[in-house]
């Protein structure tokens, strides 16, 4: 019964994350409310990512802040499928495409160009990377 219990939230979680990568925004926020706080960490980048592409700003930095503030945290084992190094970078990314929506071309350059000095150099298969560019170059 407890393992029946704790698939359900695993498999609502990763469902959250495919919905939300497929660009699937809507699906990936109706599962939302079914992953319980043990995994909000994991849930945060991409809850946020579709909150973002939705429009829903207030909701979307409430959640890329948690997905970067994520760095500061050591919860348990629980974290070990997560790279946390990545998430964290892709949260300044998206963190500096709320801050554009928001029209603050200011923070939002600082977060690109954080997460370019870290990720964005050289030849990168992170299509992140590539719409980072765009948006400083403009």
């Amino acid at each position: 019964m407890i393992g029946d219990y704790a698939t359900g939230h695993v498999v609502n979680l990763y469902a959250l994350i495919a919905h939300s990568y497929a660009g699937e925004h809507e699906q990936a926020i109706a599962v939302l409310p079914r992953i319980p706080q043990l995994y909000w960490l994991n849930s945060s980048l991409p809850a946020g990512r579709s909150y973002l592409a939705l429009g829903q700003l207030d909701r979307a930095g409430e959640l890329l802040n948690r997905a970067w503030d994520g760095r500061l945290w050591f919860s348990g084992p629980q974290m070990y499928e997560e790279q946390r190094a990545l998430r964290t970078m892709l949260a300044r990314f998206y963190l500096g495409k709320l801050a554009y929506a928001r029209g603050s071309r200011a923070d939002g350059a600082e977060h690109l160009r954080y997460f370019l000095d870290h990720v964005g150099k050289g030849a990168s298969p992170l299509a992140q990377v590539a719409e980072a560019r765009a948006l400083l170059a403009q």
